[in-house]
């Protein structure tokens, strides 16, 4: 392992850190912002606390609870299936786009329009490639919107 491998790992390990501090914000936690990020993102199939609890690596229960915070601050609302009333589906209020209109991932996002010569495109595609490396598929199951 080169020393220039060893400050990219030190130097996204603060990053992550400097980023999940952020993320205590606006009467959210990180856990919060993510299930609202998901919910915006997910189809119509995956909108649904199962899907939930499984992309953020957690346990039922624990997604639930984040769903039910989410719920009461008024940002998701959960409705049944029309056609199997067992079923549960999320969604996005106006007050939950309104909060990822403000989200503070988005200040990753600001700060690299400051950078001049940043090759975003490059960036982007290694962090990318690092992230499906470390994240094992066979691990994690896929996600598609």
């Amino acid at each position: 392992m080169t020393t220039a491998h060893r400050q990219l790992a030190v130097i996204l390990d603060r990053l992550g850190r400097l980023l999940h501090y952020r993320q205590f914000a606006a009467g959210l936690n990180p856990a919060q912002w993510e299930a609202l990020r998901f919910i915006a993102r997910a189809n119509r199939f995956s909108r649904n606390p199962g899907a939930l609890a499984e992309y953020l690596g957690t346990t039922k229960g624990t997604a639930s609870q984040t769903l039910i915070a989410l719920e009461d601050k008024g940002l998701i609302a959960r409705h049944r299936g029309t056609k199997d009333r067992r079923q549960v589906l999320l969604q996005l209020t106006d007050s939950g786009y309104a909060a990822l209109a403000r989200d503070p991932v988005f200040e990753i996002a600001a700060a690299a329009e400051r950078i001049k010569g940043i090759d975003l495109a490059a960036l982007t595609s290694g962090l990318s490639a690092l992230f499906l490396e470390l994240r094992r598929p066979s691990e994690h199951p896929t996600f598609g919107t």
